[in-house]
């Protein structure tokens, strides 16, 4: 609209001035007398100055216009951007209740928890005051820590008992293990040699240098008595 009458004002301007050149060019009305240069600025002088106040009028509401549009977001009303943030801080505190009874939750609820939180952490500074069981949230939050606690105390304590028993089963294998050693010495060290009646040492059968009354015992017993073994045979 502000753009037509700028025309017309512009239009009225050069009749304005063609009129005072050649009235009868503008002046299409009325009789001859009358087409004058005196009626030209009475006619369009009077428009020109009718569309310039038009002009002026329209042109301080649009910049009006434009000034409000500058406070309001495109495509959102300040109604609705407030709809928006009673709708969040309506739907974390829907997420809090859905934990239920703090006293029975678990630790299979810990990503709920943490999501709860992430919505939470997301609204601003007013409306995390309206959020009005957020002291459930903390709470459930310091009763998950407590149970994490628990748990790594008792996975502590399982693997300690795995530990000591791994450690009980290993010892009495090694001592299962040198006890037959022991046994196999043992056995080895109880194999017949011989001895006489004067001599210091014990021999192997078939010995040269054993005599021919010769009495059989085992090895330890001839260690017992005192008896060493004979360099020739080795026994």
């Amino acid at each position: 609209m502000e753009g037509l009458f700028i025309l017309l004002f512009v239009i009225c301007l050069i009749a304005v001035i063609i009129g005072l050149i050649s009235p009868n060019v503008v002046v299409r009305w009325g009789t001859q007398e009358e087409k004058t240069r005196k009626n030209v600025l009475k006619y369009y002088g009077i428009g020109m100055l009718l569309f310039f106040v038009l002009t002026g009028v329209f042109s301080g509401n649009s910049d009006q216009n434009i000034e409000q549009d500058k406070h309001v977001p495109s495509g959102i009303t300040a109604e609705k951007a407030t709809d928006n943030k009673d709708q969040s801080v309506a739907m974390v505190i829907s997420k809090i209740e859905a934990l239920g009874d703090i006293n029975a939750i678990t630790l299979e609820q810990s990503e709920d928890v943490k999501a709860v939180r992430a919505a939470y952490e997301l609204l601003d500074s007013e409306q995390k005051s309206f959020v009005t069981n957020l002291t459930s949230l903390n709470w459930a939050e310091e009763k998950l820590v407590s149970l994490q606690a628990e748990r790594d105390k008792e996975a502590a304590v399982q693997a300690q008992a795995k530990a000591e028993q791994e450690l009980a089963i290993q010892q009495a294998a090694a001592e299962k293990q040198e006890s037959a050693e022991l046994e196999t010495v043992q056995v080895q060290d109880n194999y017949t040699v011989y001895i006489t009646e004067t001599g210091e040492k014990y021999h192997r059968d078939g010995c040269q240098y054993l005599r021919q009354s010769k009495i059989s015992v085992s090895k330890s017993d001839a260690i017992n008595l005192g008896k060493t073994p004979c360099s020739r045979c080795n026994p």
